[in-house]
């Protein structure tokens, strides 16, 4: 009789493993196995922020991305948006509400973060906080900091890195540096460019590089300035993309997707 009992139990068991299997349960711990694996991020930036929509664009790549229902950075130059020649405090407004990051971009934008006459550490922490002053006026919550002219200038990103008022922010900081692990390379969506390490000039190219990040479980960040680098209808066709491969890749802001790599 115990024999008999002892051949059921162990049907019963056996049972109960193969069926546990076939359905990824534990039966140590009662949990479902689970598979971790690392989804991809992209994540896009308008570069400079230009205010004229018929001559660049701006509010259009915008649009384009709210159509998708997907979120970008918008690197402002602030000087530019109080003169009127870039992007409005009222629209920028109106892109923050709608969920789109701002990023301060300096207040001039001169060419004095890179080669010999170069910004001070002063200098560079007044356009930085000036810039930064300017949007939170508005009510805009500054999310990082794009350097101009893809500057990795070792003295001018530490002042950067210690102001107070960049301390926590800094880690938006993205450029075409691929050594400083602070900041975030970034790849120029430019038709009119030679395709190289830093420039993706067609929209079969950055679809490749899509499959090469989702592949590889990587983070891209792209940006681009205007329609004439970048025509509204390749956002379009790559964002279309990206819809198709949502299980594969995420669509992020530059914020988030420097969230997750910290």
């Amino acid at each position: 009789m115990t024999s008999k009992k002892h051949y059921i139990l162990t049907v019963i068991l056996t049972a109960v493993f193969l069926i546990s299997s076939l359905l990824g349960i534990s039966t140590l711990s009662g949990a479902k196995a689970e598979t971790k694996t690392t989804k991809a991020q992209i994540a896009f930036i308008i570069d400079d922020c230009y205010g004229d929509n018929d001559v660049y664009g701006t509010e259009d790549f915008i649009n384009a991305f709210d159509t998708y229902g997907y979120k970008l950075g918008l690197a402002v130059i602030t000087s530019w948006s109080a003169s009127g020649n870039g992007f409005s405090p009222t629209a920028l407004r109106n892109a923050f509400g709608n969920g789109h990051e701002i990023l301060s971009h300096t207040v001039n934008h001169e060419n004095k973060w890179v080669g010999t006459n170069i910004y001070s550490q002063a200098q560079a922490i007044d356009e930085a906080v000036k810039s930064y002053e300017y949007l939170t006026s508005y009510g805009l919550e500054v999310s990082g900091f794009v350097t101009p002219f893809t500057s990795t200038d070792t003295n001018l990103l530490t002042a950067l890195k210690t102001n107070a008022t960049y301390k926590e922010i800094y880690g938006t900081c993205t450029d075409s540096s691929r050594d400083n692990k602070d900041i975030i390379p970034r790849k120029w969506l430019n038709k009119n460019g030679t395709q190289n390490s830093s420039v993706t000039n067609s929209v079969e190219t950055i679809k490749a590089e899509i499959d090469q990040l989702i592949t590889s479980g990587g983070k891209g960040v792209y940006f681009t300035h205007k329609k004439d680098e970048w025509d509204v209808s390749y956002f379009n066709e790559v964002l279309a993309y990206l819809k198709q491969k949502s299980d594969e890749i995420e669509v992020v802001t530059p914020r988030e997707l420097v969230s997750s790599t910290k």
